[in-house]
């Protein structure tokens, strides 16, 4: 039988069987130095009932208390627990004679569970990168350091209030006393909707089912507009190409743009000078005498007579010498 206090507060006692499943047990084991239950010796302690039977079978998330110096350091009696006297009475002589344990719990994952003496039924939590930076803000203070020169982790003041409410405990912490109180919460905590961060709604079968048809409808859709856009482009380039064809093959014909250049400065047209330079200029046939009349004749024969004559004159006046 195992005496197991839960975080409510609640003490009861559970047989092996019921509680090997927990993870406190096993850091309980842990801390003893011993692998499984054959290493323990018999307690001291009496259950409030010895029927096994009647004890509740429904075993909740829960944390077996472990005090460090007292479930430790606790003398074990090597005779097995008496049953001759009253169970209730024997339990309460026993538990009142021992020291009360440390208000730390072990639950699971690193986290410790420690009960608020100030506010009956609340616990808070503590994991366990918080208390070692509690436990340094505590040695920082307690070495004389200034408060106001080191950063105070955020909940130290729950935690030492909590702590420091065990008295019998034998863990003491430092607490640093401000003027201002600041924020005080009373009453117990409002509900929290779990539907708020999703709008108030939740997200049902039918939702999900219409939620996944609009996805997979936006997805093809988006991909019959992209093909028709593809499409699109792909006839517009054709045609453009085929413009360009076209103007290739057609012969030149000057452009507005040409005209206008050539246009003079008053906007009418000057004479295009052609790049071929043209024909020579025809001359024309002189035309021929008329034929002498027979006194003409006459004279235009002894003329050449007389010339003829002449000529022969000067061959000899040149040096011809004539035959004998």
């Amino acid at each position: 039988m195992f005496e197991v206090q839960w975080k409510a507060g609640d003490v009861t006692w559970l047989p092996f069987d019921q509680v090997d499943h927990l993870g406190a047990l096993r850091d309980y084991l842990d801390v003893l130095g011993i692998d499984d239950i054959s290493g323990l010796t018999d307690g001291n302690e009496v259950s409030v009932s010895t029927d096994v039977s009647n004890i509740d079978s429904h075993v909740f998330l829960g944390a077996m208390g472990l005090g460090w110096p007292d479930h430790i350091s606790r003398p074990h009696n090597p005779s097995p627990p008496s049953t001759s006297t009253s169970p209730a009475t024997s339990s309460t002589k026993t538990m009142s004679s021992n020291p009360l344990p440390t208000p730390l719990f072990r639950a699971q994952n690193g986290v410790f569970i420690m009960a608020d003496r100030y506010r009956p039924g609340v616990s808070l939590a503590i994991t366990l990168d918080q208390l070692r930076l509690y436990l340094q803000y505590d040695a920082d203070l307690r070495s004389g350091t200034a408060p106001n020169t080191i950063i105070t982790p955020i909940g130290y003041d729950d935690f030492a209030v909590a702590l420091n409410s065990n008295a019998g405990a034998g863990v003491q912490v430092a607490i640093v006393q401000e003027g201002d109180e600041g924020v005080r919460i009373t009453g117990p905590p409002t509900p929290r909707d779990p539907r708020e961060d999703a709008g108030g709604q939740w997200l049902d079968s039918r939702r999900s089912e219409l939620l996944d048809h609009a996805l997979w409808d936006n997805l093809e859709r988006n991909k019959k507009q992209r093909i028709w856009r593809n499409k699109s482009v792909a006839k517009r380039q054709a045609k453009r190409r085929r413009r360009e064809d076209d103007e290739a093959m057609r012969p030149f014909a000057p452009s507005t743009s040409l005209t206008n250049a050539l246009a003079g400065p008053s906007g009418l047209n000057n004479p295009i000078t052609p790049s071929i330079p043209p024909p020579p200029p025809i001359t024309p046939v002189p035309d021929l005498p008329a034929p002498p009349v027979d006194g003409e004749d006459e004279e235009m024969d002894d003329d050449r007579a007389e010339e003829r004559a002449q000529g022969k004159g000067k061959g000899k006046g040149l040096g011809r010498i004539p035959k004998k």
